[in-house]
């Protein structure tokens, strides 16, 4: 049995925005402050995905095993 056979992936991506704050969530955040950063979208360099939720996040860096 895989992750994927029973949970629901989500991958919607989106461009942040100039003038709109985020919460963005990242390795070098949580480690730092366990925490996310809230960040103006023009100190974002690249499109992210959007978390919903009542949602739990995978770190997919150094994975060994594909979904």
């Amino acid at each position: 049995m895989k992750i994927k056979d029973i949970v629901t992936l989500v991958s919607k991506s989106i461009t942040p925005q100039t003038g709109v704050i985020y919460n963005l969530y990242s390795l070098p955040s949580f480690d730092e402050g366990k925490t996310f950063e809230v960040l103006d979208g023009v100190d974002i360099q690249s499109n992210k995905y959007e978390v919903p939720d009542k949602c739990i996040l995978f770190n997919k860096l150094n994975v060994r095993f594909s979904l």
